[in-house]
Formats: C-alpha cells, structure tokens, sequence
C-alpha cells in the first residue's frame, strides 16, 4: 500500500505551493499532535517516529534524520527483544 504524497496529490489538480506549504504545515501540526500523545501514553517515541515516517505524515525527514530514525528503532526494537526474551 502507498500513500500519495501532498505534492502528488497537488500535482494532479495544478494547485500552488502557498496551498502546499498550507497542507505541509497542518500535516506537522497532527504529526506534533501524535508524538506528544505518544509520550504521554507512554509510547516509544522511537516508534512514533518511525510510524510517521513510513506513512509520510508531515515535511519528509532529511536524509540524515531518516537514517538516525531507522538507528533509533531498531535500537528499541533490540532492546524491546531483550526484555521480552528473558
């Protein structure tokens, strides 16, 4: 399954980059939103993270983040098998 970017979308119906930014930043918005709720649930922000990511929800994560984001999550899935493995 993949989820058609913003600008995809956009792109199909000749709408302007002012309404793109628009989108971007309400996309940010509900990405904040949802770590936030990570945290207080008691969620893996590493998890969070990466979820988001993958479903492409907010400005797309810089070459570098998206690589520091994959090493985050693996760690905790490594540690999450660890404690669970006992």
């Amino acid at each position: 399954m993949s989820i058609p970017t913003l600008r995809e979308i956009l792109e199909r119906h000749s709408a302007g980059e002012a309404l793109l930014r628009d989108l971007l930043e309400r996309e940010d918005t509900i990405a904040d939103f949802l770590r936030l709720a990570g945290v207080q649930f008691g969620t893996f922000p590493e998890l969070v993270a990466k979820v988001l990511m993958d479903a492409g929800l907010g400005t797309p994560p810089t070459p570098e983040l998206r690589e520091h984001i994959n090493q985050q999550f693996a760690a905790r899935l490594m540690w999450l098998s660890e404690q669970f493995d006992q």
